[in-house]
């Protein structure tokens, strides 16, 4: 028997995972005046509210959603939610000026760097603390699973320690987390030979069993092209799936030569090249961007459009992270897509859904409000549910549901 309905929906948007059609319509899966069924944390029935007798028996608890929109609860599949949260107001003031780049920041040992060293003097209890009040935060703005790396360890038993809370996080915390190791940066005081052996035939190894992928910042201030291919091989030899920070500060061939090795994601992308795009075509890689972030740094966008003409999956994020995009509302960096990028409003909503499900290998039960999916959902205090949207950031009132019961409540 059904456990809970949802009844008196004024929109439900099933955002199906294989739309029946290319309209608009049809890739949100709008249903006026709907209804939704739960049972045991799954959906086992949607459609009209007229059709509920006829197909939901007994008598479940009852929501009246008082005409509102229901929609699949948020995924963001890039975030630095580990790291310290603050310590980089330094930059931001250098930056705002025009006096430095973040690449030149970089350069100089601040940046990831000032971040790495304010994580590593923080207790684990106070990184508990703000991590967990971050999450608290996204969840506000509708995000029910996020995707959390480390990166700021630099040292083996310093990155356990951030994917040991990322850990602990995920068994404390209500959202769904899935934890990243990241090899963020190189070491400072070993060779870059050196430090990537240890990568591969140290950390991957022990990090296995406790990470479900493994991202890497290959970047003219980071890791180089060749460097992060070993580190994917290893990588996928451990039957983790991958996603690489690519082609972000400048034009570096990144995303043509790592497509190919079957990464799942590629992030960033603002400097991507012809032949980049046509290789994460050819090979069906999603592309993850952040106008959150380019708006922080005075970046350039990643090119949106031309992700759209070679048929590419785009999924949008936060990249919350300290230094260049401390943003946890996922609403803000869809009103920025529209805006900024031309991304049309149903597409901002498959980009943090179904997209970054695709993106974390989650599609099977999450990202969309399909039969026998978990039931993630929100319910929105809103009439037209483009205006998630429109508004600037500003969230509407929310309650956000985890596998049929309610994990937020604003």
């Amino acid at each position: 028997m059904v456990d809970l309905l949802i009844r008196n929906i004024g929109q439900l948007l099933s955002v199906p995972l294989k739309p029946k059609g290319n309209e608009p319509c049809d890739k949100i899966g709008m249903i006026k005046n709907g209804a939704l069924a739960i049972k045991n944390g799954k959906i086992e029935w949607m459609g009209a509210d007229c059709d509920v007798a006829k197909n939901i028996s007994g008598s479940p608890r009852e929501i009246d959603a008082k005409n509102h929109v229901v929609c699949p609860a948020f995924i963001d599949a890039h975030t630095h939610i580990s790291g310290y949260p603050y310590g980089r107001a330094d930059d931001f003031e250098v930056r705002i000026f025009g006096e430095e780049s973040y690449a030149g920041i970089a350069r100089k040992g601040g940046g990831i760097r000032t971040t790495i060293q304010c994580t590593q003097q923080a207790s684990d209890a106070e990184l508990q603390r703000v991590s967990g009040t971050i999450l608290d935060e996204f969840m506000r703005h509708g995000v029910g699973t996020l995707e959390a790396k480390s990166g700021y360890g630099l040292e083996k038993e310093h990155e356990m320690r951030q994917i040991k809370l990322i850990n602990e996080l995920a068994s404390s915390h209500a959202m769904t987390i899935i934890p990243t190791y990241l090899a963020h940066v190189l070491h400072s005081s070993i060779s870059r030979e050196e430090y990537v052996a240890q990568i591969v035939k140290d950390f991957i190894p022990h990090f296995a069993a406790h990470v479900k992928c493994v991202d890497v910042f290959c970047d003219a201030i980071a890791f180089s092209v060749t460097e992060t291919q070993q580190i994917i091989t290893a990588a996928l030899d451990k039957h983790k799936f991958v996603s690489i920070h690519a082609d972000q500060t400048s034009p570096f061939a990144a995303a043509e030569a790592l497509a190919p090795m079957g990464v799942s994601s590629l992030s960033h992308l603002e400097n991507i090249s012809d032949a980049g795009i046509r290789a994460m075509k050819e090979n069906d890689t999603i592309a993850i961007v952040f106008p959150t972030c380019s708006v922080h740094l005075n970046a350039p966008y990643s090119p949106y459009e031309k992700f759209v003409e070679a048929g590419i999956r785009v999924a949008l994020s936060t990249d919350w992270n300290p230094g260049s995009s401390p943003c946890s509302n996922i609403l803000l960096v869809g009103y920025f897509a529209a805006k900024y990028l031309r991304m049309p409003l149903h597409e901002v909503l498959r980009s943090i859904t179904v997209h970054p499900a695709c993106a974390l290998h989650l599609e099977s039960h999450l990202g969309s409000l399909e039969v026998g999916k978990e039931g993630d959902f929100c319910i929105f205090e809103l009439q037209d549910w483009r205006d998630l949207f429109t508004q600037c950031g500003n969230t509407p009132r929310i309650t956000l549901y985890k596998k049929g019961e309610v994990a937020f409540c604003s």
